[in-house]
């Protein structure tokens, strides 16, 4: 992700202040200064496709975001949890 920017915006534009660079703003890599974001998306859909994505990752790759971002260590455990086989 880090060649990659996020732009959000951060009002909404009306007639009275319509839209100009200043009601956005951009978030680089480590996305450090992202706030909350808030979706419909039931938790277990972005958790099995976080799990999917990082078990993709090189293990150089997946060690440093691992230890940038420890809370993915329960995404992985719980993907890994739901693909292992009922006995």
């Amino acid at each position: 992700m880090e060649p990659v920017a996020i732009t959000r915006q951060n009002s909404t534009p009306t007639d009275t202040n319509p839209s100009s660079s200043d009601n956005f703003t951009i978030h680089v890599h480590p996305f450090k200064t992202l706030p909350l974001i808030k979706s419909h998306l039931h938790p277990k859909y972005a958790i099995f496709e976080a799990g999917r994505k990082l078990e993709k990752l090189p293990l150089d790759h997946l060690q440093q975001v691992l230890s940038a971002y420890a809370s993915l260590e329960w995404v992985m455990a719980l993907y890994s949890a739901w693909l292992k086989e009922l006995h």
